[in-house]
Parts: structure tokens; C-alpha cells; sequence
């Protein structure tokens, strides 16, 4: 049974993962795109909220898409002696929970948090548990971090795109 429920995990996630390529490839707009990635990385992640966080000054990040709370759109993030720096130095995932929490997220409480870089940006994909629900898992990492790169190759679609229209 548990190897039959993690092959439909691994094909729920394969599924995601083709519908944001082919959202891409369609030339749906970036921003869509990221409310896809946010959308599917919270609801196969079994994650109570997701954002997608972009650098906006040194040292800062600002949430810029939100799949959960309103109150999360807008929240500057400091990446200065705080997991989120790490990770975006780093580049690696990280599953953060306990005293870590209220670094990531005090905008709304939560009990913990996996995040993931995206790596063309310098930003993050955050998916987060409520305070009063079950902890994330670390088995969504792998499965999170090609999530991340197809959110970073959107943002980098959307730059050319910019840059042509700007030059045309």
C-alpha cells in the first residue's frame, strides 16, 4: 500500500509538473503561471498556504504571489541572519519549524515550512502549514525544488518577453 501511495504521489506531481510546462509553452502570462506553481506546490504538498517571494532590494524579498492568505501579498521579507537568507545562499531546500517559524512567516502563524530557491531569480517558493495543523514532510523536497525551476524559468521567460516588446 505505501508503495502504491507514493507512486501516486510521484504521478500527481509529474501531472503538475506538465501542466505548468504546458502553460509555458503556451505562452500563458508568467504571472499565471506562478499562481499555478504556487497553486499545485500548496495542494500536493498538502500545505495550508504557498507564496512565491521575488528579490525587490539587498538583502529583501517581497511576496508577490500568494495561494492562501490575502494578508501574505505585499510582505517584505528579510533575508539577514534568517533561514530564508540561507536558503537563497545556499540554494538548497530547507524544512524549517519550531523557533525557525516566525523568521519566515510572522505575518500569519505557522508550524512549519518548507522553502525553496528558485535559482535564476534569487527568489523563493515558500509552502507553509497552518499553526494549528500537522507539519509539513520533507518527502515534497524533490518534488518542490522542479517546481521552483519551472517558476524560475517563468520569471525569466517573462524578463525576455519585456526586454523584447521594450526593444520592438
Amino acid at each position: 500500500a505505501r508503495l502504491y501511495d507514493e507512486a501516486q504521489r510521484r504521478e500527481r506531481w509529474r501531472a503538475a509538473g506538465a501542466e505548468v510546462a504546458t502553460a509555458l509553452l503556451s505562452g500563458t502570462e508568467p504571472e499565471e503561471v506562478l499562481r499555478l506553481v504556487a497553486t499545485r506546490a500548496r495542494v500536493l504538498a498538502e500545505a495550508s498556504y504557498s507564496c512565491i517571494a521575488l528579490p525587490v532590494a539587498a538583502g529583501h524579498l517581497l511576496v508577490e504571489v500568494v495561494d492562501g492568505p490575502p494578508e501574505l501579498a505585499g510582505v517584505v521579507l528579510s533575508l539577514a541572519g534568517t533561514p530564508l537568507g540561507a536558503v537563497v545562499a545556499t540554494g538548497e531546500p530547507l524544512l524549517v519549524s519550531g523557533d525557525a517559524v516566525p523568521q519566515v512567516l510572522s505575518a500569519c502563524p505557522v508550524s512549519s515550512a518548507l522553502l525553496v530557491p528558485l535559482p535564476t531569480v534569487g527568489g523563493l517558493l515558500i509552502v507553509a502549514s497552518a499553526a494549528d495543523e500537522p507539519g509539513l514532510r520533507s518527502t515534497h523536497t524533490h518534488e518542490l525544488r522542479a517546481f521552483a525551476s519551472q517558476a524560475g524559468l517563468a520569471l525569466a521567460l517573462a524578463q525576455r518577453r519585456r526586454d523584447t516588446e521594450q526593444v520592438g
